[in-house]
C-alpha cells in the first residue's frame, strides 16, 4: 500500500532498521544483545498484558477512525 502511495522502498527499510532494534532496546531494557544473551530479563506478566492492551486499543481505534 505505501509503494502505491509513493513512499520510496529505501524510506521503509531505513524505517524497520531503525526501529526493530529500538523496540528491542526498549523492550529489554538492557541495550546490548550480548548482556541480553548472557542473562535475559524476564518481562513481569503485568507489562506483558499492558502492552496487549494498548495494541489492541490502538488496531480499534484505527479501524474506528480510518477511512
Amino acid at each position: 500500500m505505501m509503494l502505491q502511495t509513493g513512499t520510496p522502498l529505501w524510506v521503509m527499510w531505513g524505517f524497520g532498521l531503525l526501529t526493530v532494534p529500538a523496540g528491542f532496546w526498549l523492550w529489554h531494557r538492557l541495550g546490548s544483545l550480548k548482556e541480553w544473551w548472557r542473562n535475559p530479563e524476564r518481562i513481569s506478566e503485568q507489562t506483558a498484558w499492558s502492552m496487549f492492551l494498548a495494541v489492541v486499543a490502538l488496531v480499534v481505534l484505527m479501524v474506528c477512525f480510518s477511512a
